[in-house]
């Protein structure tokens, strides 16, 4: 069931749209998207008006110009990219930086943009994530020579290679092949992190620049979080990474246990971690690679694919995690097409935006919704819906109405029937919905806006 209302539209839909998906809000809380087009080669960006989307090829160099885009706006408004970008000619993939001037710029595919080389270090770049600290741009970013890099605009132009000047550059860890996946955040106090993989031993970390100990620079410190199997595709391991009101870190990770769970660590004191300061939680038996988080307060809201047909948000408050089903397929059917890929959430206000890709279509969506329209779960002590027949709810679902209560549909085997039951505060209410000697296989249960269920099963 739905617990949000959400409003989708199509972003881009013209030739392959093929990830690296971003999304962030400008001050007046209208989205934009920016992607890697594949069957171009190009970086597209897509801004909303109000009523439709205004879309630009910012950037057409080459063939892989795009991929590993991460987009924010200034305090002005402009939209801000970080990318790959592709010299024509040259097997090395270097860091390109974008910003939307509206007129007179240079280095782009159109006049509206101004695009700058940062770092070329002749090998390939790749996981570029941007963020402002004090108001001025910083990238964090990774390397085909296995390091983590990062890259703040200021005239220095010190640590970087063929840019354009006005950066400056330094390497964050170098020991073993480290950096991918990596993803900036920043502190209420302008203090910039990162979160990424040591691929060499398979294991999540975490710096902070802070002067410290287990970096290449001594203006980081790096920690080792959490010791476990990363994807087999790490090339595509795209976490979520962000601090909460009271600059707690977070950031969510993929195993390969059974069903590839989802995770969750942060930086307070705990256990599931490999660091007693981390604290690890699963919070999705089947996940993917594919993940982004915010937090509101200190409320986090994790979206994330799930095996590559639905496209789910999982918000955790008090100590509970619930679940919504964005966009997919449901118990029971087949959905043919590849969604929940290349995903990136933003928020402005009590509005959350996500873009993700279909890959089957390959189209760029956009997902919105209000979260202050949550509603407030029905508390009630845990006790058995049905007893006394020996093949009750072998096969079940679940699903909640507006004020938070839960409904259940279940098969009844020994009576061959499928049965619906209704909490009401206190106390189920039971109904058979239809008898049967195969009745209730595969149940699905949601519910509609008025809060009238709806039930399928075979």
């Amino acid at each position: 069931a739905h617990a949000y209302s959400w409003t989708y539209r199509d972003v881009m839909t013209t030739g392959n749209q093929d990830g690296w998906t971003t999304v962030a809000f400008d001050s007046t809380g209208k989205p934009g998207v920016a992607n890697w087009r594949q069957d171009t080669g190009s970086l597209e960006y897509a801004k909303w008006n109000g009523s439709t989307w205004d879309i630009e090829t910012v950037d057409t160099v080459g063939f892989y110009s795009g991929r590993w885009a991460s987009l924010i706006f200034n305090a002005s408004d402009q939209a801000l990219i970080s990318y790959v970008r592709d010299n024509s000619g040259s097997t090395d993939l270097f860091l390109g930086f974008a910003k939307r001037v509206g007129s007179g710029g240079t280095g782009c595919n159109v006049a509206t943009w101004t695009c700058e080389t940062v770092d070329n270090p002749s090998v390939d770049i790749k996981y570029t994530s941007i963020k402002l600290v004090n108001g001025v741009e910083a990238i964090a970013y990774s390397t085909s020579a296995d390091d983590l890099k990062y890259a703040i605009k200021d005239s220095g132009n010190t640590g970087c290679t063929s840019g354009s000047g006005n950066w400056t550059c330094e390497a964050v860890d170098t020991t073993g092949n480290v950096g991918r996946g990596a993803h900036l955040a920043v502190t209420s106090g302008n203090i910039p992190a990162i979160a990424y993989l040591d691929v060499t031993n398979a294991r999540w970390k975490y710096a902070i620049r802070n002067a410290g100990s287990g970096c290449a620079s001594a203006n980081w410190t790096c920690e080792i979080v959490v010791s476990a199997l990363v994807p087999s595709d790490v090339d595509n391991t795209l976490s979520g990474f962000a601090f909460d009101s009271n600059n707690i870190a977070g950031f969510a990770y993929q195993t390969t246990g059974s069903g590839n769970p989802l995770y969750l660590a942060t930086r307070t004191s705990g256990s599931g971690c490999t660091s007693a300061s981390w604290t690890c939680e699963i919070v999705a038996l089947k996940g993917s690679e594919h993940s982004a988080l915010i937090y509101s307060g200190t409320t986090p809201y994790l979206v994330f694919g799930e095996t590559g047909v639905t496209l789910r948000l999982k918000v955790k408050t008090n100590s509970k995690w619930r679940e919504e089903l964005i966009d997919g397929c449901v118990l029971g059917c087949n959905d043919s097409n590849s969604i929940g890929l290349y995903i990136d959430i933003a928020k402005t206000g009590n509005t959350i935006g996500i873009v993700s890709q279909d890959s089957t279509n390959r189209d760029t969506q956009y997902f919105q919704t209000d979260i202050s329209t949550l509603p407030t779960a029905a508390s009630f002590t845990l006790s058995a819906i049905e007893s006394g027949a020996s093949n009750l709810g072998r096969e079940n679902d679940i699903a909640f109405d507006s004020a938070g209560l839960p409904g259940v549909v279940y098969k009844d085997a020994t009576a061959g029937s499928v049965k619906y039951a209704k909490y009401n505060g206190s106390s189920w209410t039971i109904e058979t919905v239809k008898s049967g000697s195969s009745a209730g296989d595969m149940p699905s249960i949601t519910f509609d806006g008025s809060d009238i269920p709806h039930i399928a099963f075979d």
